[in-house]
């Protein structure tokens, strides 16, 4: 079996965001009220950066999970996988999973392709792979 991409590139809210911005900039070509405005923009920002600057991109296969960078990837083993569940950010659709390397905790955050199935089948591979893992909890009530 191939790889299987487990994270979304979340096109339609980038169009979304851009859209926005196009409305903050003709926002300055008019009279404005500069602390609204520096408000919004601050909040557009914020809520940029979290929506997609910091979800990882991921994919999986029946024996690894990948973090794909744009100089690489990182191997991680589905065994070394011990949670899956929605981060402080569960209300905008963040997962996280913590994950083991050399002793160490680490973890990825992506955003989930709802209609493909990917997140269900990972959460089973995962389960396969490391029956201890925990699964779909809130991540504070571990951490």
């Amino acid at each position: 079996m191939g790889r299987t991409k487990l994270s979304s590139d979340q096109v339609g809210l980038k169009v979304l965001f851009a859209l926005a911005y196009l409305g903050i900039l003709v926002q300055i070509l008019v009279p404005f009220n500069l602390v609204i405005f520096l408000g919004v923009t601050v909040l557009f920002g914020i809520m940029s950066y979290v929506r997609f600057f910091s979800s990882d991109k991921i994919e999986f296969d029946e024996d690894k999970m990948y973090l794909i960078y744009s100089d690489g990837e990182t191997e991680i083993n589905l065994k070394d996988i011990d949670f899956i569940g929605r981060s402080f950010y569960r209300n905008i659709g963040i997962y996280r999973i913590r994950y083991s390397d050399n002793d160490d905790k680490y973890f990825a955050q992506f955003y989930p392709q709802y209609f493909t199935g990917a997140l269900k089948k990972f959460k089973a591979e995962v389960k396969q792979k490391n029956p201890k893992a925990i699964i779909d909890n809130y991540l504070g009530q571990y951490l």
